[in-house]
């Protein structure tokens, strides 16, 4: 009698719960039940915050992220150093080449030289000068004094600054070849076998007017990834190269930005070309020139190209292997 009062009373509740009289019973996790609320969107922003950023790990990019090397020493390192207003980069590649592309002002010879004696470099295979203003060149003299140059690049652009007398003496009483150098079809620096880099500014047979202009822009190539190096490239210059040159040859997996963010550089047409993952500004806390300048920030964030600085991080190094790539403050 009890079981046939039983069945009855259950046809009647889920019969009610039919209808809708009754709610339906939660079965399971009842955090998992709970209504999902929208997530706020990320919004591309023009560096990230160091107040709530965690740099003990490296930045990863997914989209560039396929299969990293399982050999840590296979790696293409390049140490963008905090100098400043000015530019100074140390590359060590795969088979342990290494490169300096621009020597900050006389005054960060010590800032310099103490990232080189911490990397154990006592020999610089290539040295760059992009262009003939101090703050690009001004401790390559010294640098020459103090370590072994094998070989050193730059342009026909010359100039009358002691600066940069005093650097080509050293360079020339301390046993460097000296090349200077310009884009033709497929121009290449000769460095690394695992490694192309291809010289792509200032383009032979065309009159630079500015110095700026006639930097020499370097296309680092390894494997699937690639790094632009600019210098202090300005607008004109860049639309030359535009038109010169295919997308696919421009595009570059990260991208050194030209002039410390100035508005002078990185045009939208050229950003659009380059098309970087991520992007590189070496610029001076509080420099009396406001770079980088928010216009020039803009053109960035409208691409949602995340940008790194050295006036916020330090030095910044970013390791490359044949297909991604991490980066990440270096201390």
């Amino acid at each position: 009698m009890l079981l046939i009062l039983f069945a009855a009373l259950l046809i009647c509740y889920i019969l009610l719960i039919a209808l809708g009289e009754l709610p339906m019973p939660i079965i399971g996790d009842l955090d998992a039940q709970q209504t999902p609320t929208e997530q706020p969107t990320n919004q591309p922003t023009d560096e990230p915050d160091p107040q709530t950023t965690d740099f003990s790990t490296p930045y990863f990019t997914p989209s560039v992220i396929l299969q990293p090397s399982n050999d840590p020493s296979k790696l293409l390192q390049v140490y963008f150093i905090d100098v400043g207003q000015g530019d100074c980069a140390i590359l060590i590649s795969p088979n342990g080449e290494t490169m300096l592309i621009d020597g900050g002002e006389l005054g960060n010879y010590d800032t310099i030289s103490g990232y080189l004696d911490e990397l154990d470099i006592d020999d610089i295979d290539v040295m760059v000068a992009t262009h003939a203003h101090s703050d690009h060149i001004g401790s390559l003299g010294t640098i020459a004094d103090n370590y072994a140059v094998e070989t050193f690049y730059t342009t026909k652009y010359d100039s009358s600054s002691k600066t940069y007398e005093n650097m080509m003496e050293s360079l020339r009483e301390n046993g460097a070849e000296i090349k200077h150098i310009s884009a033709e079809l497929d121009t290449y620096i000769p460095w690394d076998d695992d490694i192309t880099v291809r010289v792509m500014s200032p383009i032979k047979g065309i009159k630079y007017s500015d110095l700026n202009d006639s930097s020499l822009v370097l296309k680092i190539t390894y494997g699937t990834q690639s790094l632009m190096m600019t210098g202090d490239l300005g607008e004109s210059a860049e639309s030359i190269m535009v038109d010169t040159y295919s997308n696919s040859d421009l595009q570059s997996t990260v991208l050194k930005v030209a002039h410390h963010g100035s508005e002078t550089s990185s045009s939208q047409e050229f950003i659009n070309a380059v098309s970087p993952q991520i992007a590189i500004i070496s610029v001076g806390e509080g420099n009396k020139y406001g770079h980088p300048r928010p216009e020039t920030l803009k053109r960035f964030k409208l691409r949602s190209i995340e940008l790194f600085r050295t006036d916020k991080l330090g030095s910044i190094l970013v390791s490359f292997t044949e297909d991604s790539y991490t980066l990440k403050p270096h201390v």
